[in-house]
């Protein structure tokens, strides 16, 4: 009896240490965090952003042509990450060309101004910084991180809206 008792509790223990951790691991992720990058601190989250993505990479950008930038997208995606660009169809974005992700072309008569990407649908990297050499290394310019699930997903319904509107390079 006393061996049972013995065994009964410590299933008890290890039920609570179990459902502690995976508490303490899956609700850091639903609860909304905000981080601010000014000037050049901005690039090395990005970066660590996008190395550490394992679904998905989408971003609008008007100006993309920061080639270390590309090439991350590019390794992403030949590890499996589903990676869409949406760019402005302008002189400078020719880099975004003959990559080895998805990109299309917004093509209205608006000024696509949009500098954004969300990642895992978790995180959304937002701010003034284009992904440009100037834009990380010359501007005076502020990004935000921001981590929740909800407004990401608000941000993914715009991007499949836009991204269904844009054209594709022939």
């Amino acid at each position: 009896m006393l061996k049972n008792g013995w065994l009964k509790l410590v299933i008890c223990v290890l039920t609570l240490v179990v459902v502690f951790l995976a508490t303490l691991l899956y609700l850091p992720s639903q609860f909304s965090s905000v981080q601010f990058f000014f000037d050049r601190e901005a690039y090395k989250p990005l970066t660590e952003l996008l190395d550490g993505a394992k679904k998905e990479i989408l971003v609008q950008m008007y100006s993309f042509t920061h080639d270390d930038l590309i090439r991350k997208l590019e390794m992403a995606k030949a590890r499996g990450v589903d990676v869409r660009v949406i760019a402005d169809d302008r002189e400078g974005n020719e880099g975004l060309f003959n990559v080895k992700f998805a990109v299309k072309w917004e093509v209205s008569d608006k000024t696509f101004h949009r500098k954004l990407a969300v990642i895992d649908r978790q995180w959304i990297w937002l701010g003034s910084t284009n992904w440009t050499y100037s834009g990380f290394e010359k501007n005076s310019e502020v990004d935000i991180l921001i981590s929740s699930p909800d407004e990401a997903q608000k941000i993914i319904n715009q991007f499949e809206k836009d991204w269904r509107q844009c054209k594709e390079r022939k």
